[in-house]
């Protein structure tokens, strides 16, 4: 039929089914992880956003705005859109919410992902390859993949895709969600002063900032937590510890992110933390924000140069400053002795430098082709090749980045060094 014969009506029918077919259904069914985390290649994101909302996002980063995202020539329009962390940056950290704007859009069934920069990290694999390591350590971490972003088609960069930390994320890891679930922020340090929230020196919730049951203001769990971690009587305090903290699991966790060197971290900055109290009471662990794990942290919260960085002791893995929920633990001689026990089991396994380095070499083939191309990232090609197998900049700067090859085998030889002189 020729398109003079169908008419204004016929044409507008037309329009509205390429529309329907170019827009992505509202998703009826659990979410679908493989789809949303393809480990084998980059996926394309487009956003399109007009200079008007794009502005309204430089001054209030915090609200979203409508923007048009294409995943892969699938079209999920009006989603909600703002920037997060650094401002100084051209290269943003981005969320995403699909049902901002329209209440049962879902991307293969979830409501919200992270576009994160991979800010000073100048192989573009540290969050990845740190939630990776978590996950292979059977711990809670956020799935994450690679990602090709475009604005308006233009400024294409590799991003880090990673999870967002809700309800589904709770489901996925624990098998519930109804439990309290609280984000660990700057300051954070878990330390006791009260039994009410006005006893503390700062917002208490500006700290400690509850993501699920909002509406309940109750904090007394956590509070509770804390309490128990200033318990002075070593008997009373390994008794009460464990009926609220999983100190298998914690421990793990802080195992896994001292051989990191973490300390943008609760053991650094208190905060990129989350604590979920499951059922039975259980308070658990997982990390959050690890672009600069593997021994990258430089900023005022700590003070530790590379090589100390690359020799952290497991015993003292924390800057100056209170951290109960690692100290505490790590007084008592029977958690100590389970806290070293995971270190020797994941040096022989997940965290071997054989599997380590594999895991490293299988991202950098992923991304390298594509950060040849990247508009936005702040470090060149030749430092990101050489970032694998040598520090950046090269020499004894105090506070170069390590490189990711050196920094594996060095970690690797400091735990084996303490574990063999603690036996």
């Amino acid at each position: 039929m020729k398109l003079g014969n169908i008419g204004l009506a016929g044409l507008s029918l037309i329009g509205l089914g390429l529309a329907l077919t170019a827009c992505a259904p509202p998703w009826r069914g659990p979410p679908d992880y493989d789809s949303i985390f393809d480990q084998d290649r980059l996926i394309e994101f487009n956003i399109t956003i007009s200079d008007e909302n794009w502005l309204k996002l430089i001054v209030d980063p915090k609200e979203y705005v409508e923007a048009d995202l294409t995943v892969d020539g699938v079209l999920y329009p009006a989603v909600g859109l703002r920037l997060m962390g650094t401002k100084r940056k051209l290269k943003r950290n981005m969320r995403i919410r699909f049902n901002e704007f329209i209440a049962d859009q879902r991307f293969f069934g979830v409501k919200r992902i992270n576009l994160r920069n991979n800010d000073d990290d100048p192989t573009q694999v540290r969050e990845a390859l740190a939630l990776e390591l978590f996950e292979r350590a059977k711990l809670p971490a956020c799935l994450s993949s690679y990602v090709w972003v475009t604005k308006n088609g233009m400024d294409g960069s590799v991003y880090t895709l990673v999870e967002q930390v809700d309800k589904k994320f709770l489901e996925r890891n624990f098998g519930e969600d109804w439990g309290n679930l609280y984000k660990i922020e700057r300051g954070g340090d878990l330390v006791y002063q009260g039994d009410a929230i006005t006893e503390y020196p700062f917002l208490f919730e500006s700290r400690y900032e509850k993501k699920t049951n909002e509406i309940q203001s109750d904090y007394g769990d956590l509070i509770n937590l804390m309490k128990t971690l200033a318990l002075k009587d070593q008997a009373e305090f390994e008794e009460s510890i464990q009926a609220i903290l999983d100190i298998e699991q914690v421990l793990r966790a802080l195992a896994v992110n001292t051989w990191l060197a973490n300390l943008d971290a609760y053991q650094g900055t208190v905060d990129n933390l989350f604590l979920y109290q499951a059922a039975g009471g259980h308070f658990k662990y997982s990390p959050w924000d690890l672009n600069l794990a593997f021994g990258n942290y430089h900023g005022g919260s700590c003070h530790y140069t590379t090589d100390e960085l690359l020799a952290l002791s497991p015993m003292q893995p924390t800057c100056d400053g209170p951290r109960p929920l690692v100290t505490s633990l790590l007084s008592v001689g029977a958690f100590r002795q389970i806290y070293e026990n995971h270190l020797q089991e994941l040096i022989d396994g997940p965290l071997h430098p054989d599997a380590v380095l594999n895991e490293i070499e299988r991202m950098r083939q992923l991304i390298k082709d594509r950060v040849v191309e990247d508009e936005l990232t702040e470090f060149s090609s030749d430092e990101f090749d050489l970032s694998f197998s040598s520090d950046l900049p090269a020499g004894d700067n105090p506070v170069r980045i390590p490189g990711l090859e050196p920094f594996v085998l060095a970690r690797d030889r400091a735990i084996r060094e303490y574990l063999e002189s603690s036996r």
